[in-house]
C-alpha cells in the first residue's frame, strides 16, 4: 500500500513539474533585456537607430530567418532606410510575438514574450505590409532587440483622437 501511495506522489510530482515547465517554456519574460541588447548605449535618436540597423545587418538578416521571417527583411530595412520609422512609449507586460537576441554571430528567436519590467519604455516602430497584413516591429531604445509585436490586416485606421500606438494596442 505505501509503494502505491508513493508511486502515486511521484507521478503527481512529475505531472506538476511538467506543468511549471510547459508554462515557462510558453512565455519568456525578459526583466532586463538590455542585458542581451544589440546595442550600448541606448539608442537616441532615429539616427542611431537607422546606424543601429545598418551595422547588424547580418545579424539581423539571419535573426530574419531564424523567426521564419525571411520575407519580412528587405520591407523592414527599406522602411528604416527611408527612416518611416515613429517613436512611442510601450507599456509594461505587452506580448510580442516573438524577439529576436543577437550576440556576435549568434542569433535567438524567442517566441510569446513579455517583457516583465514594471516601467514605460521608448522604443522605435517600423511597420511593413506584407500579404494584406501589417508587420508591426518595435526595438526598445534601451537595448535594441527586434521584436514582432502584432500582425494586424489592412487597411488598419486609427480611430479620430488615437495614435498609431494606442491603435496597435501600446
Amino acid at each position: 500500500m505505501k509503494c502505491i501511495l508513493r508511486m502515486g506522489i511521484l507521478f503527481a510530482a512529475a505531472f506538476f513539474l511538467l506543468g511549471v515547465v510547459g508554462a515557462v517554456q510558453a512565455q519568456k519574460k525578459p526583466n532586463q533585456p538590455a542585458r542581451n541588447a544589440l546595442v550600448q548605449p541606448e539608442l537616441r535618436t532615429i539616427g542611431d537607430f537607422q546606424q543601429m540597423v545598418q551595422q547588424k545587418l547580418p545579424g539581423l538578416e539571419k535573426g530574419f530567418d531564424v523567426a521564419q521571417a525571411n520575407d519580412l527583411f528587405d520591407g523592414f530595412v527599406s522602411r528604416v532606410e527611408q527612416a518611416d520609422i515613429e517613436i512611442i512609449e510601450v507599456l509594461p507586460e505587452k506580448n510580442l510575438l516573438w524577439m529576436m537576441f543577437v550576440e556576435g554571430q549568434n542569433v535567438d528567436v524567442i517566441k510569446n514574450v513579455v517583457r516583465a519590467g514594471k516601467k514605460n519604455f521608448l522604443a522605435f516602430v517600423v511597420t511593413v505590409e506584407k500579404d494584406e497584413n501589417l508587420h508591426v516591429f518595435v526595438v526598445p531604445a534601451m537595448c535594441g532587440n527586434l521584436g514582432l509585436a502584432r500582425i494586424v490586416a489592412l487597411p488598419l485606421s486609427a480611430p479620430v483622437g488615437m495614435n498609431s500606438a494606442q491603435a496597435w494596442g501600446f
